[in-house]
């Protein structure tokens, strides 16, 4: 059984601009934007129930039809730890000012006392108008 997560995260602000567009439209640059994160207080990942954001940076780099780049998630304060966000490499697709990547993520659930380790898939699936990108992401954690 999965469960299915929708969020949105709407970004404004292309920092570089750069060849690669398709249909009129450049893709290839270096986007941000700031996502909605629940903040967790413990390290057994029980939530303080705190609504936080976390810094997105996204780099893209189009090629025909598909897309390469970086994607860094930088936690809310206090949340990092001390550790520098790693930015992790992404492959996809572009149509038109659509651009689709798949990532999966390793995390730690808690059901009714019971914690285990999983990994979701999250489906990632941005629009880019201009300077701005809305970006979908659809999350399918095994329950």
């Amino acid at each position: 059984m999965h469960r299915s997560m929708k969020m949105m995260a709407v970004a404004a602000g292309l920092l570089l601009g750069a060849a690669g567009s398709v249909q009129g439209q450049e893709i290839t640059g270096t986007y941000a934007w700031e996502m909605p994160v629940r903040v967790r207080a413990g390290s057994d990942g029980t939530s303080s129930g705190e609504d936080g954001s976390a810094q997105v940076k996204l780099v893209l780099e189009v090629r025909g039809d598909s897309v390469f780049g970086t994607y860094t998630v930088q936690p809310p304060p206090g949340q990092a730890d001390g550790v520098a966000p790693q930015a992790r490499e992404i492959r996809g697709t572009v149509s038109g000012n659509r651009v689709t990547w798949v990532m999966s993520t390793n995390g730690r659930v808690n059901i009714n006392g019971n914690a285990r380790e999983t990994t979701m898939l999250s489906t990632y699936i941005a629009t880019i108008e201009g300077d701005d990108i809305s970006v979908t992401i659809d999350v399918e954690a095994p329950v």
